[in-house]
């Protein structure tokens, strides 16, 4: 009888624990700051070119920027489709091929692009370019001056 109510206490103790970790785990997955390849893509990227469904989509943007904060982006509006100030966006870094997935209203512009940057052995300037199934976005960062915005992604 005392070797059963031991046994219970131990059962009870490893289900207690179990479920601790599992809802650490959740919490820790989900709640995780932003990625540090996250926080350098933030900021003012101008739109070199951008092509959908094979189409250039570049002369039928009203303006060729695309603003990346914390949480939202700012997509502008082209001669076909709305812009969106709030349209939410994340990047998921993978050991080969990082992705950005953004959610918005824009068919141009929703879905998820594999990420590549590249460095301009000029100015030091950053590029990245975006594809999708469906769009190629070419993108040039804008280095407002300020160190912390800008052209580190590549450096790490």
């Amino acid at each position: 009888m005392m070797k059963d109510k031991t046994q219970l206490k131990f059962q009870t103790m490893v289900i207690k624990t179990s479920v601790f970790i599992l809802f650490a785990s959740f919490f820790l997955i989900n709640c995780s700051p932003p990625s540090t390849l996250s926080k350098k893509f933030e900021g003012i990227w101008k739109i070199e070119e951008i092509n959908f469904k094979n189409e250039n989509y570049t002369d039928k943007l009203y303006i060729n920027v695309i603003a990346f904060d914390e949480k939202n982006v700012n997509i502008p509006e082209t001669k076909d489709y709305r812009g969106e100030s709030k349209a939410e966006w994340q990047i998921i870094e993978h050991s080969k091929i990082d992705t950005l997935v953004i959610n918005s209203h824009s068919k141009i512009f929703n879905g998820k692009y594999q990420l590549t940057f590249a460095q301009d052995s000029i100015d030091s300037s950053v590029h990245a370019k975006l594809v999708s199934r469906t769009t190629l976005i070419l993108l040039h960062k804008i280095n407002l001056g300020t160190p912390s915005l800008g052209n580190d992604i590549l450096i790490d």
